[in-house]
C-alpha cells in the first residue's frame, strides 16, 4: 500500500479530510476505515497494469495504456461508509488486462452527520450529508 500526505496505516482510523493514496495488489484485501463519523469519499480509482512503479511492487508485468476506472463500482460499493473491505479480483473488477491487475484510489473520510437506523433486513445503513 503507498500512502499520501498523511501516513495512515492498514487498519488505522482516517482522520477526517486527510487525502490518501493506496494501492491495492491482485488477489489482496482492501481495507478502508475511517474515524467515527466520517465516511468514505473516493476522487479516483483505476485497477490495471499502467503504472510501471506500481507494476514491479505487485510484481505484475507493466502494460501501458491498460488500465479501467472502476470510480462508479468503487462508489456504489464503498462511498458513504464507514469502513470498506473488498477482494481485489477479477470477480469484482474484470479482468481488463489478461491477467494480475492492481487497484490504484484516492480517496478521503469527510465527516458527516449520519444517521444509523436498521432496515427490515436488520442491516444498518448509514444516511449521510458531509459538513
Amino acid at each position: 500500500m503507498v500512502l499520501g500526505p498523511s501516513a495512515v496505516l492498514v487498519g488505522q482510523r482516517v482522520p477526517p479530510s486527510s487525502i490518501v493514496e493506496e494501492f491495492v495488489c491482485f488477489n489482496t484485501i482492501l481495507e478502508i476505515l475511517c474515524s467515527v463519523d466520517s465516511v468514505i469519499v473516493f476522487d479516483s480509482a483505476r485497477y490495471g497494469r499502467n503504472d510501471s512503479a506500481l507494476a514491479a511492487r505487485c510484481e505484475v508485468p507493466y502494460t501501458r495504456n491498460c488500465d479501467i476506472d472502476v470510480h462508479f463500482s468503487l462508489n456504489r460499493a464503498c462511498a458513504g461508509k464507514q469502513r470498506c473491505s473488498m477482494a481485489v479480483n477479477t470477480a469484482f473488477f474484470g479482468d481488463p488486462c489478461g491477467y494480475d491487475e492492481f487497484l490504484k484510489i484516492v480517496y478521503r473520510c469527510v465527516e458527516c452527520k449520519c444517521n444509523t437506523s436498521l432496515s427490515s433486513t436488520a442491516e444498518s445503513t448509514n444516511r449521510w450529508s458531509p459538513t
